[in-house]
C-alpha cells in the first residue's frame, strides 16, 4: 500500500477520481444500451485506471501537453 507521503496530493483525491471515473463510464454504458460486453468494459476501465487517460488511449501520441 502507499501513503499520502508517496503522492504529491492526498490519496483520498486519487481514490475519488478513480471511483468517479468508473461510475461515470459504467453509467454511460448502461444508458447507451450496453453495446459492449461487460468484459470489454472491465478491460477498458482497468486499462484507463492503470495506464491513465492520455497514455491509455494513446492520446499522448497525438496531443502534446504543455511542459
Amino acid at each position: 500500500m502507499f501513503s499520502d507521503d508517496d503522492l504529491s496530493f492526498p490519496k483520498e483525491y486519487l481514490i475519488q477520481y478513480i471511483i468517479s471515473a468508473h461510475i461515470g463510464i459504467t453509467s454511460k454504458w448502461l444508458e447507451g444500451g450496453m453495446k459492449y460486453s461487460p468484459s470489454y468494459l472491465a478491460e477498458l476501465l482497468t486499462h484507463l485506471t492503470f495506464q491513465g487517460v492520455f497514455h491509455g488511449l494513446e492520446l499522448d501520441k497525438i496531443i502534446e501537453l504543455p511542459k
